[in-house]
């Protein structure tokens, strides 16, 4: 595994209002980096973003319920109507992962083990009040050995793999926490998805930090041909965070790695993962998605557990050049 001397650093585009907040903690070591987000304007537990049209809105998924939210990328404000996804008959589906493929949305919840797919009428309005949920179908059931009793999705993304067959990828969040990190693929279907080995990788937590990391998101990006993964920490006897961190991993290296007696019948990645620095350890990164593939802007946003925490949930948009100076190593695709 590569380990970068840098600090991580995230440049904020235009974040402006009475929303503006700085983070100027750090961890007592100096590994937590801070950056700078907007407080959602509403006291929602975001778990996953994806945007909407062009990436003036964004679609954010709340694990605490079912409606979806539409906000506004530079406040944080939301913005039109709650989103309802009919299909979703329970209360509370708790949404931990979406991903977007052109026009399709997909989102998982995972008291149901279970994926929705959809799509928004008007996605491309500048009016918010105008845009709705158009198509829905499922439940897609999610199954397959690799998830387990203990064990749920909290991210997801779309590539397109070396066959040319488009996949869902999902990042597995295992519990209690453990060391080896796994992600999974499934061809995408209308019918039951059941789950393959994919990759994985050993994330060493540092010294003093009492509790294990996690995949809390990843998103495949096509301008590095490779994945970003973020993974999180979190307490969940005293509801304290120890911070995050960013990796990014290659097709070109995933298609060079194997098996090992570590990953088990998953791709070891623990070598060729490019590490960043720990950031942020007052919050929860949860969701991470590319906004917008023409000035390649990025959308972060930090579900930090009001209810319990009192901390709001905040919103960082940043671009993705700035995201590669984050793992501080340049990388062009050929």
């Amino acid at each position: 595994m590569k380990r970068l001397p840098f600090l991580l650093t995230l440049c904020i585009t235009s974040l402006a209002g009475p929303f503006l907040l700085t983070i100027s903690e750090l961890r007592a070591n100096g590994q937590a980096v801070a950056v700078k987000a907007v407080v959602f304007e509403t006291d929602i537990e975001p778990s996953a973003v994806e945007p909407i049209g062009n990436g003036k809105f964004l679609l954010v998924a709340d694990d605490k319920q079912s409606d979806l939210f539409i906000v506004d990328a530079e406040t944080g404000a939301i913005a039109g109507h709650r989103l309802s996804i009919a299909k979703a008959t329970s209360t509370n589906p708790k949404w931990e992962a979406m991903a977007k493929d052109g026009k399709d949305y997909y989102v998982l919840g995972t008291k149901c083990s279970c994926l929705y797919r959809f799509s928004l009428k008007n996605e491309a309005e500048t009016d918010p009040v105008k845009i709705d949920v158009e198509m829905v179908s499922g439940p897609i059931a999610v199954k397959g050995e690799i998830m387990g009793a203990a064990a749920r999705v909290e991210g997801l993304a779309v590539w397109v793999n070396d066959n040319k067959e488009k996949e869902l990828v999902f990042g597995i969040r295992d519990t209690p926490g453990k060391a080896l990190l796994r992600v999974a693929r499934a061809k995408i279907s209308d019918g039951e998805l059941s789950l393959l080995e994919f990759f994985a990788f050993c994330a060493k937590k540092p010294d003093g930090q009492p509790v294990e990391w996690h995949i809390s998101s990843l998103e495949y990006v096509q301008a590095l041909d490779g994945f970003l993964v973020i993974t999180s920490t979190e307490d969940d006897r005293t509801n304290h965070f120890y911070g995050n961190k960013l990796w990014f991993v290659s097709r070109k290296n995933l298609n060079t790695s194997e098996p090992s007696s570590c990953t088990g019948t998953f791709k070891d990645a623990t070598k060729l993962m490019i590490e960043g620095k720990v950031f942020d350890s007052t919050m929860k990164a949860e969701g991470l998605a590319i906004i917008d593939d023409a000035r390649s802007r990025v959308a972060l946003v930090f579900d930090n557990d009001y209810k319990k925490t009192r901390q709001t949930a905040k919103l960082a948009v940043f671009t993705l050049s700035d995201l590669i100076e984050i793992i501080n190593q340049p990388y062009s695709h050929h």
